[in-house]
Parts: structure tokens; sequence; C-alpha cells
């Protein structure tokens, strides 16, 4: 068998990340198992499968504008649908999104607060997020894999 993964997430709190990093550090070696302090980047159609799954929302057709804000970046999701729902709701839908998308150490380090508009100038969901990736990559290191807390 390949094994089973654990994600502990902090839900993009900084505090709840250090505990969780302390939990992770400390937690025995398990044959098989292996565990994660933040949610894992996966592959943008299993992102955009979660993001309908949790949220009832499909994103596909979604476009992005991505500008650079110094070491971060600022993210516009131009979707009538998702610009017309409620403040928190589609703040929580574009968590979920970037998480799985770009990774969750990735997103709180790198995307801020998205803002969201019906329409205007942005590019291809797939475009974007991989320009994210080729960006934040290169910030980290230039490995473009996931980025986890290290275990010791």
């Amino acid at each position: 068998a390949d094994g089973a993964d654990l994600t502990l997430t902090p839900l993009g709190d900084p505090e709840s990340g250090e505990l969780i990093d302390r939990v992770v550090a400390s937690a025995p070696q398990v044959d098989r198992w292996r565990i994660h302090a933040r949610r894992q980047r996966r592959e943008l159609p299993i992102a955009l499968d979660l993001v309908k799954l949790f949220h009832a929302v499909d994103l596909a057709n979604a476009r992005l504008k991505v500008s650079p804000r110094g070491d971060r970046f600022h993210v516009e999701f131009v979707h009538p649908t998702l610009a017309g729902r409620d403040g928190d709701e589609r703040l929580a839908i574009a968590g979920t999104f970037f998480d799985y998308a770009l990774g969750e150490q990735v997103t709180m380090d790198f995307v801020d607060e998205p803002t969201f508009a019906q329409q205007g100038d942005a590019v291809d969901l797939g475009l974007a997020i991989g320009q994210l990736i080729r960006e934040t990559s290169a910030a980290l290191g230039g490995t473009g894999k996931n980025v986890d807390r290290p275990r010791p």
C-alpha cells in the first residue's frame, strides 16, 4: 500500500499554524503515513472539484487578475456568481480554492485577501494559477513543489 495522508490545517491562521507545527514536529513516525501541517497543493481540476463539493460553486469559468504587491500578490476573481455572494462566503470559497490550487502555506505566505468582480480584464484560471505557482516557487528556491513544514 502507498500509505495515507493526515493533514492538520490552521485555516489560514498563523497562530494556529505555530501550534500545528509543534504538534506535527513532535508526532511519532507511523509506517506508511505522511503527516502534513498544511493543506497540500492539488492539481487544478481536483482543487475545482473540492470547491464544488464543499461550497456548491463551479469556478471552472472563473478568471483571475493577478497583481504583484511587494513580496505578495493581490488576486481579483472575475466570476459573476462568486462576486454576488456574501463577503464571508466568497472569502471562504476563494480560501478553499487557493489552499488546494496553490497549497495552504503558499496561500498564507503570498496571497492577500482577494477581491471580486462580475466582469473585467482577467486571464484564464489555469494560466493565472500557473503564474502564481512559478512566481512563488522562485521565491521559495525554485522547487515548484508543495511547501510543508518539515519534520525534524
